[in-house]
């Protein structure tokens, strides 16, 4: 349900006139960072994982879908309290083999936490993310 969510979101957003449809990025936290990492269409300037390892015991979850070319970043935290089971745990590199321009963060914390997205170095490394991925 949510990637059809996302599809319907990005073919709307493709529509609308103040959209520019080359600079359009996807990101998603937890639940939608999974819905981000497992979009196959394509079509996006970037995409933006958070809160999600891309590690799963169930194949329709695990791992990154869409255009090997496509940029993504991505972050979890050291201590995330959602993927302390061996199932869950890790981050989103391992999945990011031949895909240029990809690199997956983790956050490290002290304290368990799910979301990283307050973090200085976080909000700096996105920033500079969507500048340095906008096309033309």
């Amino acid at each position: 349900m949510r990637l059809e969510e996302a599809r319907h979101a990005h073919e709307v957003a493709k529509t609308l006139p103040w959209v520019d449809k080359h600079k359009i990025f996807m990101m998603g936290h937890s639940e939608g960072g999974i819905t981000t990492a497992k979009y196959a269409r394509g079509g996006l300037a970037g995409r933006i994982i958070m809160g999600w390892g891309c590690h799963a015991g169930w194949p329709e979850y695990a791992g990154i879908s869409g255009p090997k070319d496509e940029p993504i970043l991505s972050f979890v935290a050291s201590n995330d309290p959602w993927f302390n089971k061996p199932p869950l745990s890790g981050d989103c590199g391992s999945f990011m083999s031949f895909r240029p321009n990809s690199k997956s963060i983790v956050i490290d914390v002290s304290t368990p936490t799910h979301w990283v997205g307050y973090h200085p170095e976080v909000q700096a490394k996105i920033i500079q993310f969507l500048k340095a991925n906008r096309r033309p």
